[in-house]
């Protein structure tokens, strides 16, 4: 798939952008954990001469574990923050700030754009279908060249968090030989990816402990300085002695941060009527509100998140309430106000009102954020919006229903707006609408962001299914390919071919891969029968045959293999007899000879490699007279 460069660095700075708001997010009010930072600063800071890659040397790596809502990413903030303030040269990632942040390979890319950079190596040009150990291996070489000049720390949050890939689950991306001069922190829950790293040789293991009273204390004093309130001191001991499974409840931060924002929404003229069911001043009655509140707060935090979506549904109506947090466990990222004006009323059935919608966002106040550029409203933890997916059969329109309005209302936006540029297709696929999905992929009015946001959300369908298997997923996405409508069918069919097969091809089992290059070639076959002289799928329905060719050559099998090769052939040989001053389909020509010849070389008939081997180098020899005949300006439209 055709990326410009221009785009490529927008979409970096941009996730640049969001890992810092995530960061900042994540570290606000940060107290406490004084032992966990001070263990991590002094592996970032030791001296290169101290360190081996060896058993019997000194650590080069922490992976710091823990529960869900532990605090880990709010380390991971912390911890990039006062690194920021030494001479360390930092890669920072985080798995969950942005959608895009599952991804390994735009990871490593963006790494290397930035390592490039600070090294003087200037624009490193990586095809988006380049092979991942070549993007590995670009990586390895410009740290170990970094961290020849100064010290390199990797900084990962949510390493469990990566696309569910033989290389995410096993961390199979990292230098095999790390750096004398690097240091890796990761975060992640126990267990996978930080199992698999702990294992290797110089990666040390630091759980993350629950919070002592003193820090709990101190996240109390900061929230509520924030907030510019103060607890009255039986609220905070009712606090404090809240239990869940035989341990302190503040123990998790999370859990912690959302019972104190529960308690600060008492203070709020939205529960102003609560209040008055208790005796005494207003002071005293806001204590005694708080302390029943206490005393009623679930002690884990899936059920706290529902008791708050329960109070949304009384305070105001069960519908809008359901329609605000389907919505968000809808979307991968969040939305914007202007988003949910439009989508409220359609989900919920009721007219926009603004009161509401602020009171809402008051009440999910301790669940939610707002976070980027875009101002965009999402849940701030996953665990809130596993939560609210299990509320979902409230909602007055079924789960594809909800993903069709969704996908409608993206539609209705600008071509460049950046939620219509990567969620339209998302959205299209939850829908189980085939036949709308598969129009917006063959529109040919697409722009190249468009496309290329379209093409990697099929991709991450596939790369990592949110259910089922890869090849369940592959088989859901050849369905777009029976779309009635011709036309649509094979732009479907060709941007499949080249955008997609180069986006995912490379990340997926092979087996996988087959299923939807079979499913192409099908359908170029079933097209021809139609329109024989179409000399364009001719061509396209020729590189299938290429493809999966190679594909069976990875799988060993050969045979096989050069039946499809030679199927690529026989279409090739027939477009340039009646064509053959085209130098693209020259160029496919001399292609289909190279892979015959070298399969049928190792298969070990060599005459017949001899004799294919020939027929390529005459049609290069071809290529190379006819550039030469041509000017430059000929040249520069030749296709290569």
């Amino acid at each position: 798939m055709s990326v410009s460069v221009s785009s490529t660095i927008e979409e970096m700075q941009a996730e640049r952008n969001a890992l810092q708001s995530f960061a900042d997010d994540r570290a606000r009010d940060f107290v406490g954990r004084q032992s966990v930072l001070s263990r991590v600063t002094d592996l970032c800071l030791s001296p290169a001469k101290e360190l081996s890659p060896t058993k019997e040397g000194p650590p080069w790596g922490i992976c710091i574990t823990g529960d869900p809502g532990s605090g880990k990413s709010a380390v991971f903030g912390e911890v990039l923050r006062r690194l920021k303030e030494t001479d360390a040269f930092i890669l920072a990632h985080a798995a969950e700030a942005t959608p895009q942040a599952s991804s390994i390979d735009a990871m490593l890319r963006r790494w290397i754009a930035e390592l490039g950079s600070a090294l003087g190596a200037g624009d490193i040009d990586l095809a988006a279908n380049i092979d991942p150990e070549i993007v590995e291996r670009a990586f390895a070489s410009l740290l170990v060249r970094m961290a020849s000049k100064r010290r390199v720390v990797v900084l990962i949050d949510a390493i469990d968090q990566f696309k569910k890939t033989s290389r995410g689950k096993f961390t199979a991306w990292l230098p095999r030989l790390w750096p004398i001069n690097a240091r890796l922190v990761a975060t992640g829950l126990a267990g996978g990816a930080s199992k698999a790293l702990s294992e290797r040789s110089g990666v040390e293991t630091l759980a993350l402990p629950p919070l002592e009273s003193s820090e709990a204390e101190g996240i109390i004093e900061a929230v509520c300085k924030r907030n510019e309130r103060k607890l009255a001191a039986p609220v905070i001991d009712a606090l404090l002695a809240k239990k869940h499974a035989g341990g302190p409840a503040w123990g998790n931060p999370l859990w912690l941060l959302l019972a104190l924002e529960e308690l600060e929404l008492l203070d709020s003229s939205d529960l102003a009527d609560m209040r008055r069911e208790y005796a005494g001043s207003s002071e005293e009655r806001l204590r005694s509100a708080m302390l029943d509140a206490v005393g009623a707060m679930p002690a884990d935090i899936p059920l706290l998140c529902r008791a708050t979506f329960d109070s949304a549904a009384q305070l105001l109506s069960p519908a809008i309430a359901a329609a605000f947090i389907g919505l968000l466990s809808a979307g991968r990222t969040g939305w914007r106000e202007s988003d949910f004006r439009q989508l409220l009323p359609q989900v919920g059935g009721e007219a926009w009102d603004q009161k509401r919608f602020a009171t809402l966002r008051n009440l999910f106040r301790g669940q939610i954020h707002q976070h980027g550029d875009l101002a965009l409203l999402d849940f701030n933890h996953s665990q809130a919006r596993a939560a609210a997916r299990s509320r979902l059969a409230a909602l007055r329109v079924t789960n594809p229903e909800l993903h069709l309005l969704i996908a409608d209302h993206l539609l209705t936006l600008a071509p460049d707006d950046r939620l219509r540029v990567t969620e339209t297709m998302v959205h299209l696929l939850a829908s189980k609408d085939e036949v709308r999905a598969a129009r917006h992929y063959g529109d040919p009015s697409l722009g190249e962001k468009e496309l290329r946001g379209a093409t990697y959300a099929l991709a991450d369908a596939i790369v990592s299914p949110a259910t089922g298997t890869p090849a369940s997923a592959a088989r859901e996405i050849c369905r777009l390919l029976q779309n009635p409508d011709h036309s649509v069918r094979a732009r479907v069919a060709e941007r499949l071919l080249f955008s997609f097969d180069d986006a995912a091809g490379r990340h997926v089992a092979s087996d996988v891969r087959l299923i939807v290059l079979n499913a192409i070639e099908q359908t170029f076959r079933e097209l021809l029968r139609d329109e024989p002289g179409n000399a364009g799928w001719q061509r396209n329905l020729s590189v299938a045959h290429d493809r999966v060719g190679d594909v069976l050559v990875a799988q060993g099998k050969l045979p096989e293999a050069l039946t499809s090769f030679r199927e690529g052939l026989a279409i090739r040989e027939k477009l340039t007899g009646t064509d053959s001053d085209n130098a693209a389909l020259q160029h496919d020509l001399s292609i289909s000879y190279e892979k015959i010849g070298d399969l049928l070389a190792v298969q070990g008939k060599l005459d017949e490699a001899l004799d294919s081997i020939r027929k390529q180098l005459a049609v290069v020899e071809r290529l190379a007279n006819g550039d030469r005949q041509r000017g430059p300006a000929e040249r520069d439209l030749a296709v290569p």
